[in-house]
């Protein structure tokens, strides 16, 4: 079953889901009339929006976009992926079964080429724009990856969860190969997290560097 298809039955169960969820509005009229008459009242509650959002860094964008660092089709296919971002940890999942998505399933479902595609991932890898998990084991044994690569996106670009709790396993790989950082495109906003910490945060660049710096003298 295509990818496309199987998006298609989710949101089809979605709405199922939200019909048998629906309340009779004309009955909840009557019994608050009632209620009225004897002294009561009733009121709607307000639900807070639960839905997971992506919060994109704007100034890092724009200064990498400034400086030529990343093509506006790169942030245009980092906006497209933004659906498919794990909350709290950037991978790039499939929505309904949780499982870390194929450049082929990726390239499917936003409509690209495969091989275009590919391409295009790999000088977002190259540029430290996104990172990947690859098998030491399997590039020894086979010369390539033979399962599929989990995917993140930098969280310095942008971000599915709280700014102020990052995944600490993430935190450490933009960290280790900050290549943006390496090659000189200094960012308003930085990851950063210590081993006792158990996650991570985005911080402002002279934060960034204050604790940069006292972690040097340790």
């Amino acid at each position: 079953m295509k990818l496309q298809r199987q998006l298609e039955i989710a949101e089809q169960r979605a709405r199922q889901r939200e019909s048998e969820r629906r309340v009779d509005l004309s009955e909840v009229a009557k019994q608050e009339q009632k209620a009225n008459q004897m002294g009561y009242g009733l009121y709607k509650i307000k639900k807070k929006n639960k839905t997971p959002f992506v919060q994109m860094f704007h100034e890092n964008i724009d200064i990498l976009i400034k400086e030529k660092y990343m093509t506006m089709n790169e942030l245009g296919f980092l906006s497209a992926l933004s659906p498919f971002i794990a909350m709290g940890s950037n991978a790039v999942k499939h929505p309904e079964t949780d499982h870390f998505m194929t450049i082929t399933e990726i390239a499917n479902v936003l409509g690209f080429k495969r091989e275009t595609l590919s391409r295009t991932i790999k000088k977002m890898l190259d540029k430290g724009l996104m990172y990947e998990i690859v098998s030491a084991r399997e590039i020894k044994l086979y010369k390539r990856n033979v399962n599929a690569r989990p995917l993140f996106v930098n969280p310095e670009i942008m971000y599915k969860g709280n700014k102020d709790e990052i995944d600490p396993m993430l935190c450490d790989m933009v960290m280790e190969y900050d290549y943006i950082e390496k090659n000189k495109i200094l960012l308003e906003w930085k990851v950063w997290h210590t081993h006792d910490q158990k996650a991570g945060k985005i911080l402002s660049r002279s934060t960034y560097l204050k604790y940069r710096k006292q972690s040097k003298k340790k």
